[in-house]
C-alpha cells in the first residue's frame, strides 16, 4: 500500500500535468521547451539529465525535428 504522503504527491502531479496540458494543449516537458530561451542541453542540465542524447531524442519524437 502507498503511503498517504506518496499517493497526495503521485494526485498532485497527475493534477498538475492535466491541468497544464488542458490550459496549454502540452504535456509540461513540451511547454518548457517550447517557451523557454533555455537552450536544449542547458534545460537538460537544469532537471539533471546528464546525457544531451535523451532529451534530443524526445524532442524529435515530439516535434519531427532536431534541436538546433
Amino acid at each position: 500500500m502507498i503511503g498517504r504522503p506518496r499517493a497526495s504527491l503521485i494526485w498532485a502531479s497527475f493534477a498538475y500535468r492535466s491541468g497544464l496540458r488542458r490550459a496549454t494543449g502540452h504535456s509540461p516537458h513540451r511547454h518548457v521547451i517550447q517557451h523557454s530561451s533555455m537552450t536544449l542541453a542547458n534545460i537538460a542540465v537544469a532537471v539533471g539529465i546528464s546525457s544531451q542524447s535523451h532529451p534530443t531524442t524526445a524532442f524529435r519524437t515530439q516535434l519531427g525535428i532536431t534541436p538546433g
